[in-house]
């Protein structure tokens, strides 16, 4: 292949390292198909309005976010009562409901700048708060998909032919190679390093760590997983919300997950510059022996 071709698949796996990435890259060189992919792996995980939040931000003008366009931020995203209700911790969701109240029942907005400077600091606060729930648990399961494996293999084929005369897009038996070479790339692809990070973002792993498990089944019940959902729990939410009584416990979950998060590395970006290698190779090694090796073939 090409150092062309090989730049662009390096730029198209780099483009699922995050959201930032993702957002960054996909409207310019793959057209918005790489998002594509991600929002309907999300509709079938009944997690679209995640997406649907992300880009709502995105498009407001300038990331100016208008009194209207708060309201009817919330009115879709934070109200309980919609079906595109967000999962925010509750202190989120009470600072966006108490400026909604404000907004709603004043009539005349006397101090529009300091209103808003808040509006926007909720929903740049929400935003990351998403963000950081796409990049630790909604991307890693993505990449195990095989959506996303049956993707980036249409693309590779695709950028692989390296023949611009050749009509853009697949032929069906090359789609058909896709998913058929998708079932090989489930093997080949190691994902016991990401397994590793998955698990030190879990609840149930910083309870282990610091020898706390017997709270685990209180957070199972209210279908608290991972450390994001408790960013901001202090020791009463962690008291009135999940029922622990000891105070030394509460203590220590809040300075374990404050931890976490002030001393958090880049693992993710790590992971990828550190597989990038060998999923180019694979991929490469793919394409030559199924795909463009039958498309010579058939010439």
């Amino acid at each position: 292949m090409s150092t062309r071709v090989t730049e662009s698949i390096h730029r198209l796996l780099s483009s699922f390292r995050s959201l930032d990435s993702l957002l960054e890259s996909s409207g310019v060189e793959h057209k918005h198909e790489s998002l594509n992919v991600l929002k309907g792996y999300l509709v079938n995980r009944r997690n679209s309005e995640l997406m649907e939040c992300i880009l709502f931000i995105r498009n407001c003008n300038n990331n100016v976010y208008t009194v209207d366009s708060f309201i009817e931020f919330y009115r879709e995203f934070i109200n309980v009562n919609s079906n595109k209700s967000l999962n925010l911790p509750s202190q989120a969701i009470q600072q966006a409901f108490d400026l909604y109240q404000q907004l709603t029942c004043t009539k005349v907005i006397s101090n529009h700048q300091l209103i808003s400077l808040k509006i926007e600091s909720i929903i740049k606060n929400i935003f990351n708060l998403i963000e950081y729930q796409i990049d630790i648990e909604i991307l890693p399961q993505f990449r195990k998909s095989t959506e996303y494996k049956t993707y980036i293999l249409e693309k590779v084929i695709e950028l692989g032919s390296d023949n611009p005369q050749q009509p853009s897009g697949l032929s069906s038996s090359q789609r058909g190679s896709c998913h058929d070479l998708t079932a090989h790339l489930d093997d080949a692809l190691s994902d016991s390093d990401q397994d590793q990070l998955d698990k030190s973002t879990t609840i149930e792993h910083m309870l282990k760590e610091g020898n706390m498990l017997e709270h685990l089944k209180a957070f199972q019940k209210k279908k608290l997983i991972h450390l994001y959902q408790i960013k901001d729990f202090t020791t009463q939410d962690l008291k009135d919300k999940i029922g622990i009584k000891k105070i030394g416990h509460l203590k220590r979950i809040v300075r374990l997950v404050n931890q976490h998060f002030n001393n958090k590395p880049n693992d993710l970006s790590l992971y990828w510059f550190g597989s990038f290698s060998f999923h180019i190779l694979f991929l490469t090694f793919l394409i030559e022996k199924e795909c463009i090796q039958s498309q010579l073939d058939s010439d």
